[in-house]
């Protein structure tokens, strides 16, 4: 076994006296300075609040907070404007959208519905135009229809058929006169 070689003693206590060694003056050179200034500077610390009767820590701490909270504020308040801005956005492409899709299908649907009733007016006018020549003038009331010279007609006949009882006439006056 190599580990309990007699000869390879010296060679393995020569590096690891060479890397402690190592390892220490890199310690004493370089991180012990550091770790002591920071250590310095809060014993410092301490010394003032304890002198001053200030608790500098409470304060810092406090402003740290308020910068936190006033940035938080600033950010929910940026995230606030760009959703109503997006919503505003989003609404108007809708109404857009919306107003474009009706105009082009109530078109469409407007001309169909004008041609459509022009059908049925021009189809209404001829059966009607037909039931008048068909029908007898006597049925022309009963239909709902008017006849260029059915109301002189009508008013001839119940003037000849009722005469005296339609019109104020002379005759019914003066038979009353004659009996008194």
């Amino acid at each position: 076994m190599p580990q309990l070689d007699k000869v390879s003693y010296f060679t393995q206590f020569f590096w690891l006296t060479l890397t402690i060694t190592a390892f220490y003056i890199t310690l004493l050179k370089f991180y012990l300075p550091t770790i002591t200034r920071v250590l310095k500077m809060r014993e410092h610390k301490v010394s003032l609040t304890q002198e001053s009767n200030d608790n500098t820590y409470e304060q810092e701490q406090e402003q740290v907070l308020q910068t936190m909270q006033t940035a938080v504020r600033q950010s929910l308040t940026q995230s606030k404007q760009a959703l109503q801005k997006s919503f505003e956005t989003t609404a108007g492409w809708v109404d857009k959208t919306v107003q474009k899709t009706n105009q082009e299908h109530f078109q469409t649907v407007q001309t169909q519905y004008q041609a459509k009733l022009g059908d049925e007016i021009t189809a209404h006018t001829m059966t009607k135009n037909q039931l008048k020549k068909l029908l007898p003038m006597s049925a022309y009331t009963t239909c709902g229809f008017t006849h260029y010279g059915h109301t002189f007609v009508q008013e001839y006949f119940l003037r000849k058929l009722l005469g005296h009882f339609t019109t104020k006439g002379k005759g019914g006056k003066k038979g009353t006169k004659k009996k008194r």
